[in-house]
């Protein structure tokens, strides 16, 4: 899956800013996973966000928080752009609570879903450019 391709769609679909997804950002000095932007927004598809960047393995990442009351509306669009992708599908009738996908080859790093009391936490990572 590529990762521009699917953040491009997405954020269009959803009506949020792609250039949160460009994750643009790059704090010199830290050690481990480090939260570098925290925001609660009031958006229907989305209750907030949190950016972060991981020193030890090289990759930043998008957190996006789903209310439970849409997430089946916003996993019948993020099916819809994995179909075009040629990836699998999420089971709508049946959504895990962790999804995790994985492609180091198309510098995708992480795509993980968990589902957490109230909403879903969907993150999109990729490897350091």
């Amino acid at each position: 899956m590529n990762y521009n391709k699917l953040v491009a769609k997405l954020s269009e679909q959803i009506g949020i800013n792609k250039k949160l997804f460009d994750l643009d950002f790059n704090q010199q000095d830290g050690a481990g996973i480090v939260i570098i932007d925290q925001k609660k927004i009031d958006h229907y598809f989305v209750t907030g966000y949190e950016l972060k960047q991981n020193f030890d393995e090289s990759w930043k990442s998008i957190s996006l928080y789903i209310p439970n009351e849409i997430a089946m509306e916003f996993f019948n669009i993020l099916n819809i752009l994995f179909e075009q992708q040629g990836e699998g599908i999420i089971d709508l009738e049946n959504i895990p609570n962790e999804i995790i996908y994985t492609d180091d080859k198309k510098n995708f790093n992480t795509l993980l879903i968990s589902k957490r009391k109230g909403d879903y936490r969907v993150e999109f990572a990729k490897k350091n450019e």
